[in-house]
């Protein structure tokens, strides 16, 4: 073969759900040609509202992902999908003999009145397909769930934290959070990062959304939320799986849309911003931090609650199709079916996350109305059963990171509001003011 050649795979007319991904897999062959890996997504997209020159009715959107190295490329020489074009192109120079690539298609959005939309794929490059070589070998997946902890002690909008793959072929396919709301749908989003690398707390993209790419639909995944102590499941397939390269570091960000129901665990003392929480033979999760809402504000050593849910794929040899079906088998069905199952499953199969006894965790608030201000205040809290106070909200006019003490004692504050020696000093921390309006 000439250095002109290439190879051509061919997709047109193919219908696409709302909210669907189509994943193309394709190994490079170099050793037939050195064409670049270029793929070429279009759609006819229908009539925008009169006066509107960049908007896009239905929005699909072309990702390829190295399968080794887990790195993205977008089209149109963007660093994030594309919103704007529906013709959406990626071209990979340098690509080597054995290189993975995925080409995923997906529908970020459909217009109103449309539940589907056809699209052409044209993939050209170094790689194997046509003539009878299959593109994707078969494989065999093994599923696992790694859960981090049910205990909770904080809540915000969302959490950040890293996945570190210690094995060959793994993908995260879903998560499972916890919050205290239950019986109505909650709205999630869920961000990887462009490139790979974890969270040790000091990173400028923890509030850089231009290094995010959102996975799930803009508009957010919908899951019913299944209160405190229960998993909240994202169900499988709300986005195309992130594959984790052997030995590389893969950070995730998910967050609530508009309200911060998120809980987590502060665990500043044992576990720092980056530091392994828990891991099984495959993959490792890292501590990470709170997160306000859209990017919002960052709180350090904040451990994920959950679960990460995975699969561990093993690759076989290329499939190679036939010209036609096969003959007939020439084998006869038994006269009884065996009473057993030959086969034992390999893999651990999904089941869902036990649901842990743990004490409740909640808020009780006043009131951010105020007419006075001074240095601080006393006041009383009666416990109905047991309970443990962990923190507490203020309001101040200051925006600046101050000191503030918190003193406790048995009884009533009443009568002893002059005496320092009938109180003990719990804490001394720096709390940085939100000022007026907002809970500090």
């Amino acid at each position: 073969p000439g250095s002109n050649d290439f190879s051509l795979f061919v997709q047109n007319d193919v219908t696409i759900g709302s909210g669907e991904t189509k994943t193309y897999n394709f190994d490079v062959d170099k050793q037939k040609c050195s064409s670049d890996f270029s793929a070429t997504l279009s759609w006819y997209d229908p009539p925008a509202s009169n006066g509107c020159t960049k908007c896009l009715v239905n929005d699909l959107d072309l990702i390829v992902r190295n399968l080794d190295s887990s790195e993205r490329f977008y089209s149109n020489g963007n660093s994030k999908r594309d919103s704007v074009n529906n013709l959406e192109r990626i071209r990979i120079s340098n690509t080597s003999f054995g290189d993975r690539y995925r080409v995923i298609v997906s529908s970020s959005m459909l217009g109103p009145g449309y539940s589907e939309q056809k699209f052409s794929l044209v993939v050209t490059g170094c790689f194997q397909s046509g003539d009878g070589d299959e593109t994707s070998p078969p494989v065999s997946s093994e599923v696992y769930e790694l859960v981090t902890t049910y205990s909770a002690n904080r809540k915000q909008a969302g959490n950040m934290f890293a996945v570190k793959a210690k094995t060959e072929g793994v993908e995260v396919t879903s998560f499972a959070i916890h919050t205290q709301v239950s019986g109505r749908k909650v709205k999630l989003q869920i961000y990887t990062l462009n490139s790979s690398g974890g969270t040790n707390g000091n990173e400028d993209f923890l509030n850089d959304s231009t290094q995010w790419t959102m996975v799930t639909p803009s508009a957010g995944v919908e899951v019913d939320a299944m209160g405190f102590g229960s998993p909240t499941i994202i169900p499988v397939g709300s986005f195309v799986p992130v594959p984790i390269a052997k030995g590389v570091v893969q950070s995730f960000y998910i967050t609530f849309v508009d309200e911060p129901e998120m809980l987590y665990k502060a665990v500043d003392n044992d576990f720092p911003t980056g530091s392994t929480y828990v891991e099984d033979d495959n993959i490792e999760i890292t501590t990470g931090v709170g997160k306000g809402t859209n990017f919002g504000r960052n709180w350090q050593s904040r451990q994920m609650n959950g679960s990460v849910l995975y699969t561990v794929t093993t690759r076989g040899t290329t499939l190679k199709t036939t010209a036609k079906p096969s003959q007939s088998p020439t084998r006869s069905p038994t006269d009884r079916p065996t009473p057993s199952p030959t086969n034992i499953p390999t893999g651990r199969p999904i089941s869902t996350p036990s649901v842990p006894t743990l004490p409740l965790f909640m808020e009780l608030e006043t009131t951010y109305s105020a007419n006075r201000k001074q240095a601080g205040n006393m006041f009383d809290v009666f416990a109905k059963k047991t309970v443990d106070i962990s923190s507490f909200k203020i309001h101040t006019l200051l925006t600046d990171t101050l000191p503030i003490s918190i003193y406790t004692r048995d009884g009533s504050w009443e009568n002893y509001d002059k005496d320092p020696s009938q109180w003990q000093l719990v804490a001394t921390i720096n709390a940085e003011c939100k000022g007026y309006g907002e809970p500090t």
